[in-house]
């Protein structure tokens, strides 16, 4: 199987978009068989939150994709690190 990861990068300047202010987050798609789940980092150093209820899933789902359709394309990546 071969891995997928794209990297897009808000710019420090660029208005907020909708996941700002929220703890970090993962979206994880592990096998078919198996639902998604959503890790976000917890308050505390080395905790996080996990969830795998579906509404769950499709509520960050669709802000980690609307903040995705904000973001420079990933192809801008190393320009915007520059």
């Amino acid at each position: 199987m071969r891995e997928r990861r794209t990297l897009q990068i808000h710019p420090e300047g660029a208005p907020p978009h909708p996941l700002t202010g929220v703890p970090a987050l993962s979206l994880y798609r592990v096998d078919a068989e198996l639902p998604d789940h959503v890790v976000r980092e917890g308050g505390l150093p080395g905790t996080a939150d996990v969830w795998d209820s579906r509404y769950t899933v499709t509520a960050y789902g669709m802000l980690m994709d609307r903040s995705c359709a904000r973001a420079p394309h990933p192809a801008k990546t190393k320009e915007v690190l520059a």
